[in-house]
């Protein structure tokens, strides 16, 4: 099966990554700006957000854990407040 296209640029962003800010005290990091426009969202070691600045948009790949889903939605609300949320029903993994 492919995988979504979303998610392959997803991890195509994630090697060139140069910093990875941690939210709060937790297991989950957004990265600055790659490509004058994008930011990943990784909890522990897996992509799980893509952000699209260009467009206010937050694809959100899979369900998780309730934790890492909670997670997610604390960093859209404090960070991404007004962006349309597009959930893919595929995880990265």
């Amino acid at each position: 099966m492919a995988m979504n296209e979303n998610i392959n640029k997803a991890n195509a962003l994630s090697v060139v990554v140069s910093k990875w800010n941690r939210f709060r005290n937790c297991n989950a990091y957004v990265s600055d700006v790659v490509e004058g426009r994008y930011q990943l969202i990784k909890s522990y070691r897996t992509i799980v957000a893509m952000v699209d600045n260009a467009t206010s948009t937050v694809y959100e790949f899979g369900k998780y854990s309730q934790t890492t889903s909670k997670q997610i939605t604390q960093i859209i609300n404090s960070m991404f407040r007004g962006y349309v949320r597009e959930f893919i029903d595929e995880t990265n993994w």
